[in-house]
């Protein structure tokens, strides 16, 4: 096993996803250090939340994705189910109540007083049976006249 495998008449390199192959170039029997590639069935693919972009070390995908595709880092394949959130046109976006603060990748919930909101207490939208409506000038669902 090394990084170069014998054809039986010359030694050629190891696929760039291996770090050790046997046989052919894309059998591999280890991978890469730190290059966030995990083994299994003689294979180095990239771990969740990182995509072959055609180089030894994986590239990270976009905080909200659990994976990606390899032709961008922003077009997401599935997300984590953890998160809260759900694919889209391959986005991973926050269901209703909930808010993407734009780093972390579970959604954030919205304060109590909105059905929607840009972060937690910019309410986008009311429910009008809680009996709210939204303040254009402070973006907070107020109670109706009447409600407190």
């Amino acid at each position: 096993t090394s990084v170069q495998y014998y054809t039986g008449t010359v030694c050629s390199a190891c696929n760039y996803k291996c770090l050790t192959c046997t046989g052919t170039a894309t059998n591999c029997t280890s991978c890469p250090p730190s290059a966030y590639r995990v083994y299994k069935a003689n294979a180095c693919n990239c771990q969740n939340n990182y995509y072959d972009s055609g180089a030894v070390v994986c590239s990270a995908c976009a905080y909200s994705c659990l994976t990606c595709s390899s032709a961008l880092s922003t077009a997401c394949l599935s997300c984590n189910p953890a998160s809260l959130r759900t694919l889209a046109s391959a986005t991973c976006s926050c269901p209703s109540g909930y808010y993407d603060d734009g780093a972390n990748s579970t959604c954030n919930p919205c304060s109590y007083k909105c059905l929607t909101c840009g972060y937690a207490s910019n309410c986008t939208t009311c429910s009008a049976a809680k009996f709210r409506s939204l303040s254009a000038s402070t973006h907070f669902c107020e109670c109706f006249s009447t409600y407190f």
